[in-house]
């Protein structure tokens, strides 16, 4: 059975970007769920609770990943892995977002080489992969 993974940013272009550079890091073995906001990743994690990661932006239109992050533990997710990927380098807001639960936080632009070097590591160490 495929493992499910949510990928949330209000470009599609970001999406289908995102989505090419997890599949050449975790393989093919992906079932790819998608969502344009942090609102709709709520939803869409809703019905498939069973979501083992999400790659999320972190400035989107009606709820950005920040607050995404802080309803996806209040809600009890506790399985679901969160990586925040933003173009933005701020110190103090990535400290936020590990204290709310996210497991990582990205720069953009993304790369295989990145998400094998950051994710991966983490992922193993929680016995994921």
């Amino acid at each position: 059975m495929a493992k499910k993974v949510l990928v949330i940013d209000d470009s599609a272009l970001a999406r289908r970007f995102i989505r090419q550079c997890i599949q050449m890091t975790f393989g093919n073995d992906l079932e790819f769920l998608e969502a344009s906001n942090g609102k709709d990743g709520l939803a869409v994690l809703g019905v498939n609770p069973d979501a083992w990661l999400v790659f999320t932006d972190l400035n989107m239109p009606l709820m950005d990943g920040f607050e995404f992050v802080k309803h996806v533990r209040s809600s009890g997710y506790t399985k679901t892995n969160v990586v925040v990927v933003s173009s933005l380098q701020n110190a103090a807001r990535e400290k936020e977002l590990l204290q709310e639960g996210a497991i990582a936080v990205m720069s953009k632009p993304i790369s295989p080489i990145k998400l094998k070097e950051q994710i991966e590591p983490l992922l193993k160490q929680k016995g994921i992969l």
